[in-house]
């Protein structure tokens, strides 16, 4: 009887001890749920560290000297710059672009972009009286596409654009420039 008493208890002992171990230890499903949430995790944190703000002077369209803005959202890019010198003198330009590429330090991206950019020479010859100086306005709003890099900090954009106005031929959209980013 002894036996059978001690054979009993052993018994509960071990099921009791088998079934703590099969209640701690996860299943397969509960390992492949963990993974995902520290792939999702890793993503948004990926996707937050992506994402700055740059500003900086930039040389080229669509003023001459301009302030450019960017807000990087990870993949996509919203950008403006503008330069005003008067009323005789001004332009700005908008920009969405996606980035096809992020790295640490590097940004390819293509943008779309659209603007006005405005110039009135200061002196300019009238063909019809040699002796008067008059200002030709030279207006254009356009349209267009570029290819944009940012390399830590340096900033390019050159692309295509078609304008209307008195300046409706095809041209050329260049900028470039340093830009400090805040994340």
């Amino acid at each position: 009887m002894r036996g059978i008493k001690k054979s009993v208890i052993i018994l509960f002992l071990l099921t009791a001890h088998v079934g703590a171990q099969t209640v701690a230890t996860p299943e397969k499903k509960d390992q492949f749920s963990s993974a995902q949430e520290d792939a999702k995790d890793a993503v948004e944190k990926n996707r937050e560290t992506n994402s700055f703000i740059a500003i900086g002077p930039t040389i080229g369209g669509p003023a001459g000297l301009n302030a450019n803005l960017s807000f990087y959202l990870w993949r996509l890019i919203l950008r403006g710059s503008a330069g005003f010198y008067g009323t005789a003198w001004y332009g700005f330009q908008g920009d969405v672009g996606f980035s096809f590429l992020n790295a640490a330090r590097i940004r390819h991206s293509v943008s779309f972009v659209g603007g006005l950019s405005r110039h009135k020479p200061l002196l300019a010859l009238d063909a019809s009286n040699p002796d008067a100086r008059t200002g030709v306005q030279r207006e254009q709003p356009f349209f267009g596409a570029t290819y944009d890099l940012y390399m830590s900090g340096f900033f390019l954009q050159i692309g295509a654009s078609w304008g209307t106005g008195n300046l409706n031929n095809p041209g050329l959209i260049f900028q470039s420039g340093y830009l400090f980013s805040f994340p």
